[in-house]
């Protein structure tokens, strides 16, 4: 599983994009052949090929956001009533609903049992059993979630914190944040996850969907603090880096534009405003990585 491979150093790879009109494209499925993507101020319903070319699409309502694609269904979380639907994707009928907890419905996915569903303003992710629409578990998440996707053993997020939007890998088991990372692109809102590729989709007029490939960073590619690599290392805390980069031995710490900040040793917190990104001289003399610490 190569993507769970993302660890502390996850290097995002845009292979491909597909502008799509209407610019709020809110949720990302894929049914093992297709991606379908859902567009919120449509209420249009996409299918596309995995080259990226639009094959066919339905029309169902507006304020869908989450898709998610289970039991021959794609199944939709609806802004509008707060409510999951499932759709034939032969015909674009409904072929059932549910209402469901929290505010804001927004992400969707499937783990091959469950549906995973998300509360926007509530910042809520749950399991539903899909033939009843019962909760089945919920917690909360320090993020806003948006889109969901399911991948191995973990659930995958589209989300923000202070502004910052990532993508989130979360323990299902009690909505513990396992890694982050930065996501590059504006306004990322859907997510889809099928073997070593992220399907992404953007929101808020943007109307993109990325095709990305996930693959761990080779740090030794890295020249200067000026032009450190795109790929982010994560940190939930100071405290969080400050651990990591005494274990690491790494040295000097510097502001994005090259300016040393503070000198190893002198790590303390002062002089760090947070959230915000810094680059680290790496123990081997010309490597540098950019870090991104959250929070004090």
């Amino acid at each position: 599983m190569k993507l769970l491979l993302l660890l502390a150093s996850l290097g995002i790879y845009f292979q491909d994009s597909l502008w799509i009109p209407g610019g709020y494209l809110n949720g990302v499925a894929f049914d093992g052949s297709y991606v379908w993507v859902t567009n919120n101020q449509t209420g249009s319903i996409y299918k596309i090929n995995k080259e990226l070319s639009l094959e066919d699409s339905l029309t169902f309502q507006t304020g869908i956001n989450g898709i998610g694609y289970a039991q021959g269904l794609l199944w939709v979380a609806v802004f509008n009533d707060n409510t999951i639907k499932a759709i034939d994707p032969e015909t674009g009928e409904e072929v059932l609903s549910f209402p469901v907890p929290g505010e804001y419905s927004y992400g969707l996915t499937y783990d091959g049992r469950s549906i995973w569903h998300s509360s926007k303003l509530t910042q809520e992710i749950r399991s539903i059993d899909p033939s009843s629409g019962s909760v089945i578990s919920t917690f909360r998440v320090p993020f806003e979630p948006r889109d969901l996707g399911f991948y191995g053993s973990r659930l995958w997020a589209i989300g923000i914190i202070n502004g910052l939007e990532l993508i989130f890998i979360v323990d299902p088991s009690n909505g513990e944040v396992l890694r982050s990372v930065q996501f590059t692109r504006s306004h990322p809102a859907g997510i889809a996850i099928f073997q070593n590729t992220l399907w992404v989709s953007t929101t808020a007029g943007t109307g993109k969907l990325y095709k990305i490939d996930a693959i761990s960073v080779n740090t030794e590619e890295v020249e200067t603090a000026q032009s450190p690599r795109e790929s982010v290392i994560v940190f939930k805390d100071f405290r969080a880096f400050l651990n990591f980069h005494r274990v690491q031995g790494w040295g000097k710490v510097y502001r994005i534009n090259g300016e040393t900040l503070v000198k190893m040793g002198e790590l303390g917190g002062t002089g760090f405003s947070l959230p915000g990104y810094f680059i680290i001289q790496t123990n081997k003399k010309k490597v540098f990585r950019k870090v991104l610490i959250l929070s004090k």
